[in-house]
């Protein structure tokens, strides 16, 4: 759900400025939100009518969507490059030593290591949510081998843009002075013109459609499915879905993450403390422990051979509260630097390290000591049907309510 709020917030923003593009007095209406809360009733507003915009398409199968999904994947590469030249442009002949000086910006010495280190960890953060939910979407590909262009096609798409992202806010830095660091900030300075509006508008119109479908599959499904799996006899993926889209998007508060660059960082290391180390739980449970020999029908029994010790794999908890503990000072710290914690702090800016070196040799030796041989079977089984039903994978309702469960023993 984050995520989730994040994209709708910037969402708003992009809705923002197409309405300025069209109505500039927009940004002059009336603010009537305390300045306590970093945002205007402008910013609100916006916020809404991005929400009702979003929100039909969550009624909508992610496979009845491919149109929206190609148009999304067509102009959005567009928009990120023509940033690009136009930041490039604006700063003339300076572009090429702006670009060599922006090191002299950088911290020297200990301070750009910890930078660094600080501004990876945040990095990883991102990917730590994606290896957990990446399931939950995935499953919509005709085949298992149409995952593997992944491996390749989600590094290169998030590299280029981040360097377009990059560079584009260095040449800007020289011309306006300030750091803008979210597309909505560069565009905005587009407000100079009938021209400039009209490629406002389109640039804000291709974002706000990519913060749309990004929400639809990455965010809001994986949200459903989490609903799901703790009620699964009132919750389905779109009840789940209605209910990440409503509250989530405003309990988040986005408009106060996202109000620097200093506190969205902060946030996305502090939440991959513990994000990180599961993934790396379900890697090692998959490939060394289970030897990737599951069977997925005892996953959907409440009593199957994965029910562990009255539903609770401690193994797995012992393991992340090992690997978490390290990092809860740098994390306070993080939230709050007024509070002292001394040379622990640098742990924390390496935070995922120290997870995937705690986690790994822990939870192995705990299934060494305590194994649970109930959990490992000879030979996988994938296929999910029962007597009364067969449950779809793709359909839009939890397996309590396809018959697949019996909804008492849930």
């Amino acid at each position: 759900m984050f995520w989730l709020a994040i994209n709708s917030w910037s969402g708003g923003q992009f809705v923002q400025l197409m309405i300025i593009a069209i109505w500039p007095s927009y940004a002059r209406l009336p603010n009537a939100v305390p300045a306590s809360q970093g945002a205007t009733t402008s910013d609100f507003l916006s916020f809404f009518i991005f929400w009702v915009i979003q929100l039909p398409f969550i009624f909508i199968h992610p496979s009845k969507l491919k149109l929206v999904f190609n148009i999304k994947a067509a102009v959005v590469p567009v928009v990120a490059i023509g940033t690009l030249i136009w930041a490039v442009k604006i700063a003339g002949p300076q572009a090429g030593p702006i670009l060599r000086a922006s090191r002299n910006r950088a911290p020297a010495g200990k301070l750009r290591f910890i930078a660094f280190c600080t501004s990876a960890t945040a990095v990883q953060g991102t990917w730590a949510t994606l290896s957990l939910n990446i399931g939950d979407f995935s499953r919509y590909c005709r085949s298992p081998r149409s995952n593997w262009i992944q491996i390749f096609a989600f590094p290169l798409i998030n590299t280029t843009v981040s360097l377009c992202a990059a560079i584009s806010a260095t040449c800007a830095y020289a011309v306006y002075n300030e750091d803008l660091y979210q597309p909505y900030d560069i565009l905005a300075k587009w407000n100079t013109s009938p021209g400039g509006r009209a490629a406002m508008f389109l640039g804000s119109l291709a974002w706000a459609l990519s913060n749309v479908t990004n929400n639809i599959t990455a965010n809001s499904i994986s949200a459903a499915n989490d609903l799901c799996s703790l009620a699964p006899k009132h919750v389905n993926i779109k009840r789940g879905q209605l209910v990440a889209v409503t509250v989530g998007v405003w309990a988040f508060v986005p408009w106060k993450i996202l109000a620097s660059a200093e506190n969205f960082l902060a946030f996305m290391s502090s939440y991959s403390i513990v994000l990180a180390p599961i993934a790396m739980l379900m890697v090692i449970d998959f490939y060394v422990v289970k030897k990737k020999k599951f069977n997925i029908y005892e996953m959907y029994k409440p009593f199957g051979i994965y029910r562990y010790t009255k539903g609770w794999n401690w193994r797995a908890y012992v393991a992340l509260a090992c690997a978490v503990a390290p990092n809860m000072p740098g994390m306070v710290h993080a939230i709050d630097p007024t509070t002292e914690i001394g040379n622990i702090k640098y742990v924390y800016m390496v935070s995922n390290l120290v997870a995937y070196a705690i986690v790994i040799p822990v939870y192995l030796l705990l299934n060494k000591i305590w194994p649970a041989p109930e959990a490992i079977v000879d030979e996988p089984v994938h296929d999910i049907i029962d007597d009364k039903d067969e449950f779809d994978s793709h359909s839009d309702i939890s397996p309590a309510q396809s018959g697949f469960l019996d909804e008492k023993a849930v």
